[in-house]
């Protein structure tokens, strides 16, 4: 299910699994159309305010730490820094830890 948040300017696509996807109402891919680069903590306000505050009981460790276990690309590269920048045509993908078996 794909799911459009409507802003104006840059558009970026964020992807979503696992429990990321089921935290957003199933969707795994949105676009975000934005006016100005973002930081990746923005980015997360964005889909908290979007959807619903569950995600951000999956994302953070405590009130403004990503959780240790949790993978957040851009551009396919891991970002581990709030502050990290979020440009337009960026790809933002969010991966659950992985589980062994």
């Amino acid at each position: 299910m794909r799911r459009k948040l409507r802003f104006s300017g840059f558009k970026m696509k964020v992807k979503l699994f696992a429990d990321f996807k089921e935290s957003l109402d199933g969707c795994s891919e949105v676009y975000i159309k934005l006016n100005r680069a973002i930081t990746l903590e923005e980015l997360i306000d964005m889909l908290i305010e979007g959807f619903n505050g569950e995600f951000r009981y999956k994302i953070f460790q405590s009130a403004d730490k990503l959780g240790e276990d949790v993978m957040i690309l851009v551009n396919k590269k891991l970002v581990k820094s709030l502050d990290a920048e979020i440009r337009d045509e960026d790809e933002v993908a969010f991966l659950p830890p992985a589980s062994g078996g």
